[in-house]
């Protein structure tokens, strides 16, 4: 396949790439940003996140969306889920000390033992070091890491009236509480509660 790229945008692209990037190939870094926005629509094929091999956020936010919408627009049935939130503790000591290689090799375990352990579950990598697990009445199940590695994790209860546009509230709500909430929350874990039904 040929793509005409104006001479001027070409030549701009390619200082952009070779300043930042240290790099010279334009062909692989537009490949890239196609890859990028075929996976955030979730197209057949680019839904998993390559790393761990767990669903990506977008499908997360994409499931939330369709499970909100019911059958059909008269369905005003409670949709009910839990979501299981998970953080690395430190990760960014980790990546610092162990360096690269060694925190993907985390992140591909984590990914691994929740499938594992959830089996059946969708498990979705959300973020660089966090996780998300839709675990309808499950609780948390403690995962076989090195002693050093500690994970936070929060459940967040959904309640929410199908068809009422509460999809994006409930992906608000899962995506503050991963970058905040879950910051501060005890080891051992915590519940939020997120009803959404008036």
């Amino acid at each position: 396949m040929k793509i005409d790229i104006p001479d001027q945008l070409y030549e701009q692209y390619l200082a952009l790439i070779q300043e930042r990037l240290f790099s010279d190939d334009v062909a692989h870094h537009v490949q890239t940003l196609i890859e990028f926005e075929l996976r955030k629509r979730c197209v057949p094929g680019y839904e998993i996140d390559l790393l761990t091999n767990c669903k990506s956020q977008y499908q997360l936010e994409l499931d939330i969306s369709r499970a909100t919408s019911g059958d059909g627009w008269k369905d005003h049935s409670i949709y009910r889920c839990n979501y299981l939130c998970i953080d690395i503790d430190n990760f960014k000591r980790i990546v610092d000390v162990d360096g690269m290689t060694a925190s993907d090799e985390l992140l591909q375990e984590i990914g691994r033992q929740l499938q594992s352990k959830y089996a059946g579950a969708n498990v979705y990598r959300f973020g660089g070091d966090e996780f998300v697990v839709e675990v309808k009445d499950a609780h948390w199940l403690p995962l076989d890491l090195p002693e050093q590695i500690n994970l936070k994790y929060s459940i967040v209860k959904v309640e929410a009236e199908k068809n009422q546009r509460r999809n994006s509230f409930v992906n608000r709500v899962i995506m503050y509480h991963l970058e905040r909430g879950i910051v501060e929350s005890k080891r051992e874990g915590n519940e939020i509660i997120c009803s959404v039904c008036v």
